[in-house]
């Protein structure tokens, strides 16, 4: 087929139970241009190659399998899947994930062919739990102020909503994570990011995910994955060598937050503490970041103790204040005893002196 419009880039691995919704989705789309589907299958050790193998035949003019005989990994085998892609755009969606609306390539198409300077656009997703462990949700919640800078913060992209203007790629690394954010801002460079707000696709929660453990005290998920954390920002500093002061200092600071927050969460589990301590040995990155955490907390401590000092030292005040005013009356009502008394032995000390007469 030629003159592809659109790449799709589909990933899996062991997602029998899902990947005929995510093909599904790609097949349905209603569009007045062509495009293909490139769906990388990981070696997967059940079903998905089969099922994927079955569309294929289905939709020749869609659907292209990579079957993978070895597992090459999340990043390499998503890197090997956008180099195959020959349309003007590339859409995302991965295996266990799924597309809700029908007309979602068409109207993203439209919004990247009628603004140029646009390097991707994406939309709204559903956030779906396997196991209703949660309540539905949408991503994200804000609904503008989708620059660069804020990307840099936070991804704000999931991966299943957005469309690239396509680009070279042989310069992605590989050993980062998450991949999908660094591609968001790899893409973001060349141009301004669009919204588009509808919501026309699910991103799935489920056991089976990568994910799934990044949110608990889990150091299974952070012993395998935390370096990778790191190297993202490495690259992304390398990203953006040239951009200016502030940029450079939001990237810093996204580093810092995703650091405080991978041993805050592993601050909570046994061998946690032995955990942090191996990983700032090997980075220098977290060990500067965990020293001035370490510095931070000690500064809080000593105010809490001189603010603690300082209410014990008013309080001794106020004692003794409280106690002076205690001599001052006792002083005054012995006084005014010693007055009364004068005056009431008076007569009878008259007395006793008018009887030894």
């Amino acid at each position: 087929m030629k003159n592809i419009k659109v790449s799709i880039v589909c990933i899996s691995y062991n997602q029998e139970k899902y990947i005929a919704q995510a093909l599904d989705g790609f097949v349905s789309q209603k569009v007045n241009f062509n495009f293909e589907a490139i769906v990388a299958d990981d070696c997967s050790t059940d079903s998905t190659s089969k099922i994927i193998n079955e569309y294929a035949k289905k939709y020749p003019n869609i659907i292209k399998p990579v079957l993978r005989k070895k597992n090459i990994g999340v990043q390499a085998n998503l890197i090997d899947a956008l180099k195959r892609a020959t349309g003007d755009y590339i859409a995302l969606c991965e295996g266990d994930d799924f597309w809700t609306d029908e007309h979602k390539l068409q109207k993203q198409v439209d919004f990247l062919d009628k603004n140029d300077d646009y390097s991707l656009c994406f939309h709204p997703v559903s956030i779906i739990y396997d196991n209703k462990e949660q309540p539905d949700a949408i991503f994200p919640v804000e609904k503008d102020g989708f620059t660069l800078e804020k990307l840099l913060k936070s991804n704000y992209i999931q991966t299943n909503s957005v469309m690239y203007r396509r680009r070279e790629y042989n310069t992605i690394p590989l050993n980062i994570l998450p991949i999908d954010w660094y591609l968001h801002l790899f893409h973001a460079q060349f141009g301004k990011i669009g919204f588009i707000n509808q919501n026309m696709s699910s991103y799935r929660r489920h056991a089976g995910g990568i994910w799934w453990g990044s949110k608990a005290p889990d150091l299974l998920f952070w012993n395998k994955y935390a370096q990778l954390h790191i190297n993202l920002f490495e690259e992304v500093k390398r990203l953006f060598i040239d951009s200016s002061e502030d940029t450079q200092s939001i990237i810093a600071l996204s580093e810092s937050t995703l650091l405080l927050s991978i041993m805050e969460t592993c601050r909570q589990t046994r061998n946690g503490a032995k955990f942090i301590e191996n990983l700032a040995i090997s980075n220098p990155t977290v060990f500067i970041i965990l020293s001035q955490t370490l510095q931070k907390e000690l500064e809080k401590a000593l105010k809490r103790a001189q603010t603690n000092h300082d209410i014990a030292q008013q309080a001794r005040k106020e004692a003794d204040l409280k106690n002076q005013e205690l001599v001052t009356v006792t002083h005054e009502v012995e006084e005014l005893r010693n007055s009364l008394s004068w005056h009431i032995t008076k007569p009878l000390r008259f007395i006793r002196k008018i009887y030894k007469q």
